[in-house]
């Protein structure tokens, strides 16, 4: 009995394979080996291998955030936790998603080298899974995927960027010209106060402003040869600080008189001389230890 319907099954079943046929308009089946049989293995044995590829990937990309989720600053322990049990069971199913790939690479024709299940869990960064490439999406044959589009690219945006750094050179080179006059004007200043009530202090401020004025000449020498370029359209003359205009400030040092100077010259060597005293008197107290 149960032969008989296996028997009327296998009748209606090729009976609808013909009907489809006759459908399809098919005249000759395919046979195994044959171009047509060949052809579209070779397209299932690709579309498993790519299929591999996209899994494997969505499972690497979702450990590698989960990674750095752990290591991120501010995760609590109960989530450092339960991203430690999902990380176990994520490794589970990479391993798994490596036998897939594994098996899908070594259908293809010629067969993909096999991975290693260690390899893609030693992995930090995604760039490093080179078989991510070959995915159904056709990467490798992307045009930002070649070396020589990708210069391009990058000088393109290089060059837009260029116009914007122009602008900026241009104010970077004024705010120096301003900042080396009135640093200068202001060192000067403060060593002409000096020369009269401490001329050693002012002859040392005056040795460091001679090395600030050779270093200045240097950065004005580049700049004038900036100036110099016949693209250069800034503003040539030195600006004005905001918030405080530093002219000529010895102009604005008042004067003195001789008397006010002689009261000011007595009143150092006053203290000098206590100072020594204090010292002279200690030395004696100390010699009586001996």
């Amino acid at each position: 009995m149960a032969r008989a319907r296996s028997l009327e099954t296998l009748l209606t079943l090729q009976e609808a394979v013909q009907d489809l046929e006759s459908q399809l308009e098919i005249g000759e089946r395919w046979e195994k080996g044959s171009p047509a049989w060949i052809a579209t293995q070779a397209m299932i044995d690709s579309r498993a291998y790519c299929q591999a590829i996209n899994k494997l990937e969505g499972l690497v990309v979702g450990r590698l955030f989960e990674l750095g989720k752990v290591h991120q600053a501010g995760t609590g322990y109960k989530l450092r936790k339960h991203i430690g049990k999902a990380l176990k069971s994520r490794s589970e199913a990479i391993r798994n998603a490596v036998k897939k790939y594994n098996y899908a690479a070594a259908m293809l024709k010629p067969p993909r080298p096999p991975l290693d299940v260690q390899t893609v869990l030693d992995h930090v960064y995604l760039g490093q899974f080179d078989l991510l490439r070959e995915s159904c999406h056709n990467i490798a044959e992307k045009p930002w995927a070649h070396a020589t589009a990708r210069e391009a690219t990058t000088a393109y945006f290089k060059l837009r960027r260029s116009h914007e750094e122009v602008t900026w050179v241009l104010v970077e080179a004024r705010r120096l010209q301003t900042w080396m006059k009135d640093e200068e004007n202001l060192i000067l200043h403060h060593i002409e106060q000096l020369q009269v009530t401490r001329p050693a202090l002012s002859f040392q401020m005056r040795q460091d402003y001679s090395l600030l004025c050779a270093t200045n000449s240097i950065h004005r020498q580049r700049l004038a040869a900036l100036e110099a370029d016949e693209h250069f359209d800034g503003k040539r003359d030195p600006g004005v600080r905001k918030g405080q205009e530093i002219q000529d400030l010895r102009v604005e040092e008042p004067v003195r008189s001789d008397q006010e100077v002689e009261l000011e010259q007595g009143d150092e060597e006053g203290e000098d001389e206590d100072a020594l005293q204090t010292l002279e008197s200690t030395m004696t107290a100390l010699s009586l230890y001996d």
